[in-house]
């Protein structure tokens, strides 16, 4: 899947802060497994990413599934902060991008 390409608009800020993925950084344990085993042992409903779905790098490297379809908006600390706009924006962006989405927020 090709990587997204959104327009950025507004005026650069300028930051002294550079990220970099430092291979000394990553943490040996991979807790992916683990939470499988607990969804096929009942004790935690594990709902699996589905496609389609943008592979996008993690902080310590390892690769993410970030859904583009049936995504749905969580009460986040940006709504929580009265931040006006912020809920309409996500479904906005979804609408945009032609993404289909759940309207129930949760």
């Amino acid at each position: 899947m090709e990587p997204l390409n959104l327009p950025i608009t507004g005026t650069k800020v300028e930051t002294s802060k550079v990220f970099e993925r430092d291979p000394e950084t990553v943490r040996d344990e991979d807790l992916r497994e683990a939470i499988w085993e607990l969804g096929r042992e009942g004790e935690w409903i594990v709902q699996p990413v589905p496609e389609p779905y943008y592979l996008a790098p993690t902080k310590f490297g390892r690769m993410k599934k970030i859904p583009l379809e049936h995504t749905w908006h969580h009460k986040s600390c940006g709504q929580c902060g009265h931040i006006p706009g912020y809920s309409t924006s996500i479904f906005w962006l979804n609408r945009i991008l032609g993404y289909d989405y759940t309207r129930k927020q949760y």
